[in-house]
């Protein structure tokens, strides 16, 4: 989980090693957003401030690389700790797992307790389907549970970088705006983000 990490802060950038994780991670990262917002239709956390001009994109990118990165390495740190105790491979996964529900329980359990209930509501509008919420909220926690699943899993199998990029790449396409408008005021943070995906993958 350390190597690549401990040879990016040796400064060997150019090791061709951390050049890999990054990739890894990056093509995740797009794979995984296509299935999530794809497949599942789960809806993205545009970032209003990435409409606010130059500054408040650099703005967003310097959070994402603080959130990617130091949430990798309490993710990593969880698994080191489980990896000591129970001398398993696996196992720290799921103790990853239990620690980031335990860090962020409003994720998973506020979609859970929408979408039941949405089943009892009566103040819908009418022509709503409670099985539209319901499905929602279910596609949200699988999106929710496979994120970090997948974060714990590249961190796994190959480290802190890759999981980092992986997570990067994700809040690229989640709270980055995205059109095909020309003349629209999004495109700016549109072409931000693809750029910053590019250079990754690069």
């Amino acid at each position: 989980m350390l190597v690549a990490w401990s040879r990016g802060l040796a400064g060997r950038i150019q090791d061709p090693r951390i050049g890999r994780d990054i990739l890894y991670g990056t093509l995740v990262g797009v794979l995984f957003t296509l299935c999530a917002f794809g497949l599942l239709g789960v809806p993205t956390a545009l970032n209003q401030q990435t409409l606010c001009g130059t500054r408040y994109l650099f703005s967003q990118l310097a959070r994402g690389l603080g959130y990617s990165f130091g949430f990798s390495l309490l993710i990593a740190m969880a698994m080191v700790m489980a990896r000591a105790v129970f001398r398993n491979k696996w196992l720290p996964i799921i103790t990853a797992a239990a620690f980031v529900v335990a860090w962020h329980p409003e994720q998973l359990f506020d979609p859970l307790w929408d979408s039941f209930s949405s089943l009892w509501s009566t103040d819908q509008a009418p022509g709503t389907s409670t099985n539209a919420f319901y499905v929602a909220g279910m596609a949200n926690i699988a999106a929710y549970c496979g994120y970090y699943a997948v974060t714990a899993v590249l961190l796994a199998r190959w480290g802190i970088i890759a999981a980092a990029s992986f997570m990067l790449c994700h809040d690229f396409f989640r709270s980055f705006p995205w059109s095909a408008d020309f003349a629209g005021p999004d495109l700016p943070g549109c072409i931000f983000a693809i750029a910053g995906v590019l250079v990754c993958a690069l």
